[in-house]
């Protein structure tokens, strides 16, 4: 009788989802259905198993690779309630090491002023409003390879204001606070969420308005909607897997944090070179941990708890717009084709490139970017299937 069929037999005498050890790193369990369930651990490869040389040298360097212990026991050790309650970011931030490496503490440094400039906004009322800041170095190449060297942020600078007794945390007051964060009027784009742009607030003439609106008459910087991902598990797997990917094991990080003042509350109000309240959404951010009961009836959630999460969602829009970047306008790409020529040959390479652009249906006659047409829609107040273009 094989090792497998003895492990069956056992399962008869049993409770049901009662594990029975077939060989090393593999087990099998029966379900109240009656299905036979197989796991297989990596234990069960002579190469992988901790207990052998060579496994205790894969064990060892695959579990560095890994962010937090939480989520090696969730992938590799198959427990699948390993992260719940667990501090995200908590591997690196609270490893004082792992943190110097991350979080920028000298007081004499600054962003170089050549480094372009993008930012992440959040409305709030009742809840804070969190304006966010983040500096891009141009791409580089490597000397040694000629590549092109990964993209590296540099987070530098927040708002952060919430209604208090001596703070009604409105439109008018926070632009004025705002408009004072330096580089932010040279920012390539400004990433907010896209609620505030529907047109949901009643006005004394009827026809309902938007927040953004509010913003644009305090003349607050043009902004547009964040239309990247907005899952948080994904946002924090770009972060640790990503950004923060290998830090354990000397890697550089690429996604810095500039903070001279950390603290252990919020700080509100404008701070044009730091960032004390993102760090201390960060080092609070949580995965969701549901209760025995609540495990009975739902699977289990990698969702981050909904709480002091005012800055996370600006660095959130920064972070998914980066990774999925708006096209650079025309002009912006003639410019630097053309720049250190003479005044003669510049002008005369700059109407040709023009004029290439306007051939393939990128520029309209006067020299502007063609916007893409809209899309067809069904007006129902014309009858069903009437179809036009939107006015």
């Amino acid at each position: 009788m094989t090792n497998l069929e003895t492990a069956i037999r056992k399962l008869d005498d049993v409770p049901d989802q009662t594990r029975v050890e077939v060989i090393r790193g593999v087990n099998i369990r029966r379900k109240k259905n009656g299905l036979t369930v197989m796991a297989l651990h990596y234990s069960a490869i002579p190469d992988r198993d901790p207990e052998t040389e060579k496994g205790a040298a894969w064990y060892a360097k695959e579990n560095g690779g890994y962010a937090s212990q939480s989520m090696w026991k969730k992938e590799q050790e198959m427990d699948a309630y390993a992260t719940g309650g667990e501090a995200v970011f908590g591997s690196v931030l609270g490893n004082p090491r792992l943190y110097e490496l991350v979080v920028i503490s000298d007081p004499f440094w600054y962003p170089d002023p050549r480094w372009d400039v993008v930012a992440g906004f959040d409305h709030g009322v009742t809840n804070a409003t969190g304006l966010l800041k983040a500096y891009i170095p141009r791409e580089a190449l490597d000397p040694r390879t000629g590549e092109k060297m990964p993209l590296e942020i540099y987070i530098c600078g927040e708002f952060y204001r919430y209604r208090t007794d001596e703070w009604s945390n409105n439109v008018d007051e926070n632009v004025v606070e705002m408009k004072q964060m330096p580089d932010l009027d040279r920012a390539r784009w400004i990433k907010a969420d896209p609620s505030i742009f529907y047109d949901a607030v009643a006005t004394d003439k009827g026809a309902p308005t938007n927040i953004y609106q509010t913003y644009k008459k305090n003349n607050m910087w043009p902004m547009s909607g964040y239309d990247g991902i907005r899952s948080d598990v994904t946002f924090v797997e770009w972060i640790m897997s990503d950004w923060w990917k290998g830090i354990a094991g000397g890697r550089k990080p690429r996604l810095h944090i500039v903070c001279r003042n950390p603290s252990d509350r919020p700080q509100p109000g404008l701070h044009p070179f730091d960032c004390p309240n993102l760090l201390w959404e960060m080092k609070r951010a949580k995965r969701v941990q549901m209760t025995s009961r609540q495990l009975l009836t739902k699977n289990a959630s990698e969702a981050l708890v909904n709480k002091n999460n005012h800055l996370l969602d600006p660095l959130k829009q920064i972070l998914g717009t980066v990774r999925n970047p708006t096209a650079i306008p025309s002009e912006e790409i003639i410019a630097g084709q053309i720049e250190g020529l003479d005044m003669f040959t510049g002008p005369m390479r700059g109407r040709f490139l023009m004029s290439a652009e306007a051939l393939g249906g990128k520029l309209n006659l006067d020299g502007t970017l063609k916007k893409p047409k809209s899309p067809l829609r069904i007006d129902m107040r014309k009858g069903p299937g009437c179809l036009q273009r939107p006015r």
